[in-house]
């Protein structure tokens, strides 16, 4: 069930990823949805492998690995939280 889901976040992940790049906003946000995409396909393929669960030291390796997505997930919104106040300049069209 849980590669099942990942399977799905991965794609709908990716599939957003694109949304946002044929939009043109001007950023390169969309790499972020991409890696993320990427992310969750490669882990729903080493739990169809039964990677996991192969071997004492992958159970350590995914706490490490689960660990410092969600450092970086963590890092990467309050980055995007710090900037809420942040005032843009008077008559810019930003669409």
């Amino acid at each position: 069930m849980k590669k099942v889901i990942l399977l799905i976040l991965g794609i709908f992940s990716i599939i957003y990823g694109i949304l946002i790049r044929q939009v043109g906003s001007g950023t390169w946000f969309w790499i972020v949805w991409e890696v993320i995409g990427a992310v969750l396909l490669l882990w729903s393929f080493l739990i169809q492998k039964g990677f996991f669960i192969t071997h004492k030291r992958t159970n350590n390796l995914l706490h490490v690995f689960i660990s410092v997505t969600l450092a970086v997930l963590v890092l990467f919104c309050s980055m995007i939280a710090g900037e809420f106040h942040s005032k843009g300049e008077e008559k810019l069209d930003y669409v």
